[in-house]
């Protein structure tokens, strides 16, 4: 299946990723609602969305061949600059398809609020505006246990909350926490929380233009591309106070594609 022109059009990046993958669960959403679509009009407007991107939600396996057009974007972007966090979460959390399509279901109403009528509707609770345990596995429901699983993942990690967990299981609500999803969206606040601050990757220092010891920028100079493979899960920087250590820490995280995230108040300098 080809990649549509619109499809090709979408810039890459986190607000594309997140685009694409947003439209997954709008997809499945259509889909499981089949004729019932029709009380929701609004959604006219999301189906012919998909069909400029050449996927229609009448197709047999629509779901599958939408993936299929992500996968082949993600492919097309792999070597952009621009970082996707939709895919470093999936890769560092080893979610599957299914989950990150059920993370991204479970935060429509974010986007869109009129898909919170959509979920009071399908639960018979006008309060209840998002969608719960129950709802997700039956629309999921293979027989295989795989989305059961999927959503005890996001569950344990924290990747959705539950704010009503002193209902029967079925009735837990689910939702995304609000930073995860402004994260996934590529734009992380730069107070996270009081305690915390977070500099994107353009705001911190280029390595290049920092005086460094030979011996020392010797051995920094492989970090970047192992901490961007993954090879190397943590750096530990240590020295006196007020030696730049934050500075450095800084550039490394840059060349690496990464923003730095400063945690105050812990009993240590912050350089």
């Amino acid at each position: 299946m080809q990649m549509s022109n619109e499809l090709r059009a979408i810039a890459p990046g986190a607000e594309g990723h997140f685009q694409l993958w947003f439209y997954a669960a709008v997809l499945r959403l259509i889909v499981q609602l089949d004729t019932s679509a029709a009380h929701f009009p609004f959604l006219e407007g999301y189906a012919a969305g998909l069909q400029r991107y050449g996927v229609s939600p009448d197709a047999p396996a629509a779901g599958r061949a939408w993936e299929t057009q992500i996968a082949d974007w993600e492919q097309r972007n792999a070597s952009s600059s621009k970082r996707l966090p939709l895919l470093a979460l999936r890769q560092h959390a080893s979610l599957s398809s299914v989950a990150l399509t059920l993370l991204m279901c479970a935060g429509l109403p974010e986007e869109d609020a009129r898909f919170g009528d959509v979920f009071a509707a399908l639960n018979g609770d006008p309060t209840h505006r998002r969608p719960t345990v129950g709802l997700l596995s039956a629309w999921w429901d293979d027989g295989t246990g795989e989305v059961r699983a999927a959503l005890r993942t996001l569950l344990a990690t924290g990747l959705l909350h539950v704010p009503n967990a002193e209902a029967p299981r079925s009735e837990w609500i689910l939702h995304p926490p609000a930073l995860l999803w402004e994260c996934l969206q590529g734009e992380p606040p730069a107070r996270p929380a009081p305690w915390a601050s977070f500099c994107p990757p353009e705001q911190l220092p280029d390595i290049a233009n920092i005086i460094l010891d030979a011996q020392l920028a010797r051995e920094l100079a492989s970090v970047p591309e192992l901490l961007a493979s993954g090879a190397l899960p943590a750096l530990i920087v240590r020295g006196p106070q007020h030696n730049g250590r934050r500075t450095v820490v800084g550039a490394l995280a840059r060349a690496a594609g990464y923003g730095l995230l400063l945690l105050e108040g812990l009993g240590s300098s912050t350089d």
